[in-house]
């Protein structure tokens, strides 16, 4: 028979050992018996063979011709391996020296072959012995081989075949239990090796599943105590957390559940957290409702963080800081402390940082990253919110319509509307220091989350009640009582009986206008900002009127401005509103104007804002006179309902006492802010901006 080995490696020398090293090396490896209770016979085999290279190696002529002959083999076959000639009388020994070699591969299956009919010795026979023995240490050794160059399933099968083998012949019952052994320590390295194939080799993922099943089955449940495949309970723990990131969520859902319904409370806690990554990641909020359903179920102590966290992804944000301010483990006083003064800027700040942390990592096709602007955006998750718990309707007002303009869903996922009425295009002069836990959008993205304004739209009642009040505003204002007219001939307006302005006669002039005979309405029209002069106290008649004057009136501060209808605005008519709001905002911050001027260009939320700011100026008596103009202007998303504009304003601005004192001044600088425009009905109106952007 061939064995793939030469007479240097046979004998344990090197090629240029001298003839003396090659003696002692003999002498030596015939005192030294192999490991095994190998028979007389299959020792002398192996003696014969040791002797037979060392005569070689130890004669110079012999050498010559045997190196000769390797290197004349080397030189016709460089990837060939050199290989010795041995009498079929003597292959024990042969196999038993590959063993010794190192050769345990070869060994293994030049035993196997030698064991299988029609060659297999006679059962019970001292060469089946021999043979039984000298597979069962080969292919431990070279499974071992194996599993150290990280080839574990190529280990674990070497290791099923030498235990079958055995098995079928029934000898060595101790080795074969020790490759059993050998096997089942393997186990969780085989179940690594399978899962971490690419997810298009599904049939050896599933080998890799089938055998963790295995393997907690063994162990008896995620919380088992039995020492199976050589794990205690930690280096089991650490093994599993290893594996999870080779599995896709649908693969651990698909774990979990089967677990959960062998009574595995672990693995029910871990299936709702793998609920909440799946529905996360795809957009699906009913699996964040069923995991928050199975979590409250489960009626464990310290859920508060993570009941909380879930309550504010479902759009229940009352439940979701009811829940966050029940915790009180330390870790969680210590976050809520860091920013008492807003507990929602918390909650939003601990469930991105909880979603990171414990909940989207750990999962082989999951790569996103919490963002609560992105999940609330999402139209999958608003319809689902709207139809779990629609928001009720105010109790007064109509505010609702409010945030109810056409493409209010794509406005979403950006800072809105009922931000604080401080938030101002003017850059704060001492801004207040931020709180590491709070970017800066979270302030008017948190507005919109308390009032929900952010996570549905509001009922269809609202919304048409909120209709019906426009409507009627709308022709009021087309019916409002308006300024007086000059006269032609520039003299003043004589004051008339003093009855009420609806009770005055009217009259059309030449244009089509109307003109009151009356005394002026004290309600300017939208964009007017002076009336005209009254009357000088002499001129003034108990029951006679003078003529009307036909003097013209004083220029508007700022004049109306038509309303923009088009379909698709161009750069220059969003241009020319947006400095429409800017010089309307300014009249009335100035106190030349009323709220009237901001209606043109403005919905109602950002007109109280502006309002609001007057109202406290006044409070304190101070005025601001404002200098701003757009500069750029660049259109970011164009939508049939919504537009978003960034532009750059160039903006100055004093605050006066009421004696006409300076206060504080910013001086010109160049502003970055992003504008939202809405159509309200046919008309474009500034919904919302956002300064810094």
């Amino acid at each position: 028979m061939e064995l793939p080995i030469d007479h240097f490696r046979l004998l344990g020398v090197a090629p240029s050992a001298d003839p003396e090293t090659v003696l002692r090396a003999l002498e030596r490896r015939l005192d030294q018996s192999p490991a095994g209770d190998f028979s007389d016979e299959i020792l002398d085999m192996r003696a014969a063979l040791l002797r037979g290279s060392a005569e070689r190696l130890a004669d110079p002529e012999q050498r010559l011709t045997y190196e000769s002959e390797l290197t004349s083999l080397q030189d016709r076959h460089p990837d060939g391996v050199a290989g010795l000639e041995i009498a079929s009388s003597l292959d024990l020994g042969g196999l038993l020296l590959l063993h010794e070699a190192g050769l345990d591969a070869e060994a293994f299956e030049a035993a196997s072959r030698a064991l299988q009919p029609p060659r297999a010795p006679a059962l019970g026979s001292t060469r089946e012995s021999d043979l039984g023995l000298l597979a069962a240490l080969s292919c431990r050794a070279a499974a071992k081989e194996e599993q150290e160059a990280r080839r574990f399933e190529a280990s674990a099968h070497l290791l099923r075949r030498g235990s079958q083998l055995l098995q079928r012949t029934g000898q060595w019952p101790q080795q074969r239990r020790q490759i059993d052994a050998q096997l089942e320590e393997l186990l969780p390295f085989r179940v690594l090796d399978l899962v971490s194939r690419d997810l298009s080799n599904r049939s050896e993922r599933q080998e890799g599943l089938a055998l963790l099943r295995d393997l907690v089955q063994r162990r008896g449940g995620l919380e088992g105590s039995r020492d199976a495949a050589g794990m205690d309970q930690d280096v089991f723990q650490a093994f599993f957390k290893q594996i999870r990131c080779y599995l896709t969520v649908q693969e651990q859902l698909d774990l979990f559940l089967s677990w959960e319904q062998n009574g595995s409370s672990t693995a029910a806690f871990l299936g709702s957290y793998t609920l909440i990554a799946s529905g996360y990641a795809q957009r699906k909020p009913d699996r964040l409702s069923s995991a928050h359903g199975r979590l409250r179920a489960t009626a464990a102590e310290g859920l508060e963080p993570v009941l909380a966290c879930l309550e504010l992804l479902l759009g229940d944000v009352e439940s979701a800081e009811a829940s966050f301010g029940l915790c009180s483990t330390p870790a969680i006083q210590d976050w809520i402390s860091q920013k008492a003064d807003d507990p929602l800027a918390v909650l939003c700040e601990y469930c991105c940082e909880w979603l990171n942390r414990e909940v989207l990592a750990g999962y082989r096709d999951i790569e996103v990253v919490a963002d609560l602007e992105a999940w609330f955006s999402d139209r999958d998750v608003q319809a689902y919110i709207e139809s779990r718990d629609p928001a009720p309707a105010p109790a007064t007002g109509f505010a609702p319509i409010e945030t109810d303009w056409p493409g209010s869903d794509s406005l979403a996922a950006g800072p809105s509307d009922e931000a604080s009425s401080d938030d101002s295009e003017a850059p704060a002069e001492s801004p207040a220091p931020t709180s590491p836990l709070t970017p800066p959008w979270r302030a008017a993205w948190l507005q919109r989350l308390r009032n929900r304004d952010l996570l549905q739209p509001k009922p269809a009642l609202a919304v048409l009640l909120g209709l019906l009040a426009a409507l009627a505003a709308i022709t009021w204002w087309a019916s409002r009582p308006r300024p007086a007219l000059l006269p032609a001939d520039g003299q003043k307006p004589a004051v008339g009986n003093e009855t009420a302005p609806e009770e005055q006669p009217q009259s059309a002039d030449a244009n089509g206008a109307a003109t009151s005979t009356g005394p002026e309405a004290t309600t300017p029209a939208a964009g007017a900002t002076a009336t005209a002069p009254p009357a000088d106290d002499g001129e003034e008649s108990d029951d006679t009127t003078e003529p009307p004057s036909t003097a013209e009136a004083p220029a508007p501060s700022s004049a109306p401005r038509p309303p923009l209808t088009d379909d698709a605005p161009s750069t220059d008519q969003l241009q020319e509103l947006l400095g429409g709001w800017l010089d309307a905002k300014a009249a009335v911050l100035s106190g030349r104007e009323n709220g009237s001027v901001l209606a043109e260009v403005a919905r109602p939320a950002l007109q109280q804002r502006v309002l609001k700011e007057r109202r406290e100026d006044e409070s304190v008596g101070r005025s601001q006179e404002i200098e701003a103009a757009i500069s750029g202007l660049e259109v970011s998303s164009r939508a049939p309902g919504r537009i978003e504009v960034s532009a750059t304003v160039r903006y100055q601005d004093r605050v006066l006492g009421a004696d006409g004192r300076l206060i504080e001044e910013t001086a010109p600088t160049d502003l970055r802010v992003t504008y939202i425009l809405g159509r309200d009905g046919q008309r474009w109106r500034l919904h919302e901006y956002i300064s810094g952007r």
